[in-house]
């Protein structure tokens, strides 16, 4: 797979996107409404420390191919966390409470301004079972992957599709690992 999602140590993912936009138009697709909408989700970002995030998934609005899954079939689920790192354009960490642990994980996103790109680097933290890890790699690369087509003005894949390959190649990678 091209651009994997690197399981750096137990519970933590890393991934890292060289992006065709300035921080600046980056940053804005991870913050506002209507641009992440485009390739995560929607949901409003309180921008302060100790805000709110809120993440509001229908996949069936993600790629160019609609709908991106049979009915029955799309993430739908609607979640808030709490904004830890504002820190434009360059830092944003939110809590996402996901675990059946009953305990938040923690995404840290950085973005590095290089010329007219900019490098994202994103770590997802405190995944401690396998579904966890597996459920963010392929999540994480699939999302990514809209964003990189959104901002290079490219057809992005069809959401779910590409999902469901992701989630069954990180899955293989996991168990061969451990």
């Amino acid at each position: 797979m091209d651009n994997d999602v690197e399981v750096t140590s137990t519970g933590k993912i890393e991934i890292k996107r060289l992006l065709a936009a300035s921080r600046e138009t980056v940053w804005r697709f991870l913050v506002e409404d209507d641009l992440r909408g485009r390739w995560l989700c929607n949901g409003d970002v309180e921008p302060k420390e100790g805000g709110l995030i809120q993440f509001r998934f229908d996949t069936n609005k993600l790629g160019a191919t609609l709908p991106t899954a049979a009915p029955g079939e799309a993430f739908k689920a609607q979640f808030d966390g709490t904004v830890t790192t504002f820190s434009p354009p360059e830092l944003l960490a939110f809590t996402w409470p996901e675990t059946e642990r009953g305990e938040s994980t923690t995404v840290t996103i950085k973005l590095i301004e290089l010329g007219e790109q900019t490098l994202l680097h994103l770590v997802h933290e405190k995944l401690f079972d396998k579904e966890n890890l597996v459920g963010a790699s392929a999540g994480w690369h699939a999302h990514l992957e809209q964003l990189e087509c959104h901002l290079s003005r490219k057809l992005s894949p069809n959401f779910w599709k590409r999902h469901q390959e992701l989630d069954a190649a990180y899955r293989k990678k996991l168990s061969e690992t451990n």
